[in-house]
């Protein structure tokens, strides 16, 4: 996706600020042509997401992600870092490294070329990581992530060149004596030699006619090779040649004649140690090399699931998600934000619908206008490469054929150009290759000239970049193409909410406000006097600048409007939370009146109960008249606790105005409304 001179994107900024031009003599070499990719600082995402990767070949894929040319690749991408996020959520703690790269297997394809041993090792610990994942993956995940554990499932094990490798190497990374027959044998004869060297030397430095001669009283080794230290006067003195002399020249380093010919085997031995250690490491070399379709396997399949975690722990640490992508060219962000801000960035709510294809950003000098421009494009670049960008659930984007932006100040006096001039250069390259299905961002669009003439030739670009079914956001200040909304189908409004009373910017996007520019009260509020404010103010209100004033005028009210819904929903919503609350408390009461009730009446029947059995007492012996007297007395007293739990029929109608009782609240009250079978009744406790 390439396009003309771009966005200039400062590393520490996302104002258009323009870069200070150096006045030479000498013309300056022109800067390079930038990519969409450059000027969205999507290099400075990748490299962040790439810090969170476990090894190198992770890092390098995402360091190298570039868009995906067709919608169904980039959103099987997603998808499956939408199943690492599952994953991890259950597994956190587990790493995708791949210890080796491409390097690894140019160096293979070079017949008898030996790999050094650290190579191996990081094999091994690769291959073994392999073989943990393979155990893990037979556990199964509360919830699926299928493309993770089918990537993991991929994986050859490879555990017999893990113990070809372990055959030769120990835990520690050495080389083992038992690696072949004859590397044992060399190292069984070296010791013996060393043995020998150091018991010969022992004796030497202990016998009377030496010990008198030694600067130290003990020996070392120079070049390989076994020596004494002696005084510098004594030389002659002990037999021997002079391999080296201390810094001080105090002391000489002697090798003694007895031990000329053990020295001379041990070199002899070390060279035939390490011709034996090349010829083994070559040996396993050819093992890797056999199973070089398997390593490469496993380096694409690791690097891919390492770039995946990457992205899914980078998702969690700036609360972004995998999004999907429309069938057409709409897309709705939701709390958008722009992944280099701190969490003071303010998010934006964005979106397009199938008949919108201009989205005009207007509103005050703050920078908020080319933020919310540059954060709607990379947030779509960002998930075309397969990222998560951070917005809200519900977000969707739209997968677009190319992106063409056009932000900043390209003034350039070695190329003797305008700001204005730079401008349309790069537009009329964006009009030789835009076309249906592509989305242009144009900033300050058609300013540095003319307003009059600038906002009749954007008017004819915006209109012409319609009809080519693109897809364009602009920003600008120009209020005859914040009424082309009213004018065109397909335009449509988004403002930068300005507060009137504090002279600042909200940075909340506001849909269909035009947003008035406000630059008088900014002028006034950076240290412009307020006459000179005033008096130009009231030049305005005679000219062309009225509709300034009438749509800032406009703005301002609209704001107070804004203000006073937010305040009304914000009521209702607490008014619909009491409501809520009351509705509980008044049904806590009912159920323990009835809880109450019933444990009166299973009271009662159990006292009941144990009268017919004194009942049938009384007649086994002969009272009946006071087992009779007794019954009665009870049925009346159940019969009355009964009929509380039943609302008794209505001797007439109710009406408004009846003094009533609620049973259940033991509350008397009077009905207010009335709608079909349901009563109002204002309690006499002033609930309702």
């Amino acid at each position: 996706m390439k396009s003309p001179r771009q966005i200039h994107m400062d590393n520490q900024d996302l104002t258009n600020e323009p870069d200070e031009v150096p006045l030479t003599d000498e013309a300056q070499p022109a800067p390079a042509p930038s990519t969409p990719e450059d000027d969205l600082a999507l290099g400075r995402i990748r490299q962040r997401i790439a810090a969170r990767a476990a090894a190198e070949p992770g890092r390098l894929r995402i360091l190298t992600a570039t868009r995906f040319g067709a919608q169904k690749d980039a959103e099987t991408e997603l998808n499956a870092v939408g199943d690492m996020l599952t994953f991890l959520s259950e597994r956190p703690d587990t790493l995708f490294p791949c210890l080796f790269g491409p390097d690894l297997f140019e160096h293979l394809q070079v017949e008898g070329f030996g790999l050094e041993a650290a190579r191996f090792l990081d094999l091994r610990r690769t291959l073994n990581l392999v073989q943990t994942l393979l155990r893990q993956s037979n556990k199964s995940l509360e919830l699926p992530a299928p493309r993770v554990t089918g990537a993991i499932a991929q994986l050859p094990a490879r555990a017999d060149l893990v113990q070809e490798i372990d055959r030769v190497f120990t835990e520690r990374g050495e080389i083992r004596d038992t690696a072949s027959p004859l590397l044992a044998n060399i190292r069984r004869t070296r010791r013996a030699l060393i043995s020998s060297l150091e018991h010969s030397l022992k004796r030497l430095i202990r016998a009377p006619e030496i010990e008198k001669w030694m600067a130290e009283s003990y020996f070392t080794q120079l070049n390989g090779r076994y020596v004494v230290l002696i005084k510098s006067d004594a030389r002659g003195q002990v037999p021997g040649v002079v391999q080296g002399s201390s810094k001080s020249g105090g002391s000489l380093y002697v090798e003694p004649m007895s031990t000329v010919e053990k020295n001379n085997d041990l070199i002899r031995s070390e060279f035939e140690e390490q011709a034996e250690v090349l010829r083994i490491l070559a040996s396993l070399t050819d093992h890797v090399r056999a199973a070089l379709p398997d390593l490469e396997q496993i380096h694409d399949l690791l690097s891919w699931l390492d770039s995946l975690a990457a992205r899914a722990r980078w998702a969690v640490a700036v609360d972004a998600r995998p999004v999907p992508f429309s069938r057409d060219l709409t897309f709705d962000l939701r709390r958008a934000r722009h992944p280099l801000l701190d969490e003071g960035c303010v998010p934006i709510d964005i979106r397009i619908g199938e008949q919108d294809k201009v989205l005009v950003l207007g509103g005050a000098n703050s920078g908020g206008k080319t933020v919310a421009l540059k954060i709607t494009g990379l947030l779509h670049l960002m998930a075309a490469c397969g990222f998560p960008v951070p917005c809200d659930e519900g977000s969707r984007l739209a997968f677009f054929r190319n992106l063409y932006c056009e932000i900043g100040d390209k003034q350039s006096i070695d190329a003797h150009l305008s700001s204005f001039s730079s401008h349309v250069t790069d537009v009329a390259q964006i009009l030789q290759q835009a076309g249906r299905g592509d989305l242009v961002l144009l900033d300050e669009f058609m300013s540095g000239t003319d307003p009059q003439e600038g906002s009749a030739l954007a008017e004819a670009v915006l209109l012409d970049l319609g009809r080519r079914g693109t897809v364009t956001l602009i920003t600008t200040h120009y209020n005859s193409i914040k009424l082309l909304e009213e004018k065109y189908p397909g335009f449509k409004n988004y403002a930068v909410e300005f507060d009137w009373k504090t002279l600042e910017p909200t940075y909340r996007l506001l849909e269909g406000e035009h947003g008035a520019s406000a630059g008088l009260e900014i002028a006034q509020r950076f240290g412009i006097p307020a006459s000179l404010v005033d008096e130009a103010r009231q030049r305005l209100q005679k000219g062309e600048g009225n509709l300034a004033l009438i749509m800032a005028e406009l703005e301002e009210e609209r704001g107070r409007v804004r203000l006073v819904r937010e305040q009304n929903e914000q009521l209702n919503q607490e008014l619909e939370i009491r409501a809520r609350e009351l509705a509980r408390e008044l049904e806590a009461v009912r159920e323990e009146k009835r809880v109450g009730l019933g444990a009166r009446i299973r009271e009662e029947r159990r006292e009941l109960a144990a009268l017919k059995d004194y009942v049938k007492e009384a007649v086994r012996t002969g009272e009946q008249e006071a087992a009779r007297d007794a019954i009665a007395e009870r049925a009346v007293t159940l019969a009355t606790q009964e009929t509380k739990l039943v609302p008794p029929p209505l001797a007439a109608p109710l009406k408004e105005g009846d003094r009533v009782t609620i049973l259940d609240l033991e509350a008397d009250g009077e009905v207010v409304a009335l709608s079909g079978k349901q009563a109002t009744v204002e309690l006499d406790s002033g609930m309702t």
